[in-house]
């Protein structure tokens, strides 16, 4: 076997080595946390917001519902939480 046909096949091997590796560390993936599916922002005078996103900016307090963003103070915020997932992937 001529040396440019070992260095060949020893760059097949490593190349399948690497695309095994891959695949294994693919399937060995820590499970990432679930992506809530939205939020729930309490208000002090007891309303309540079910928002797609929400980030504070500053004094505001930001949300978005549909494709329109809006803000309200954070002032009147009483609190902020994830609303789950109801049918996590498996």
């Amino acid at each position: 076997m001529t040396s440019a046909a070992r260095i060949i096949g020893v760059f097949v091997v490593c190349l399948l080595s690497w695309q095994f590796a891959e695949t294994v560390f693919a399937q060995t993936d820590p499970a990432t946390p679930p992506t809530p599916a939205g939020y729930q922002i309490i208000l002090k005078d007891g309303y309540v917001l079910e928002v797609e996103e929400v980030w504070k900016q500053g004094d505001e307090v930001w949300y978005r519902k549909g494709g329109i963003s809006r803000s309200i103070a954070a002032t009147s915020v009483k609190k902020i939480t994830e609303i789950a997932a109801k049918n996590p992937a498996p």
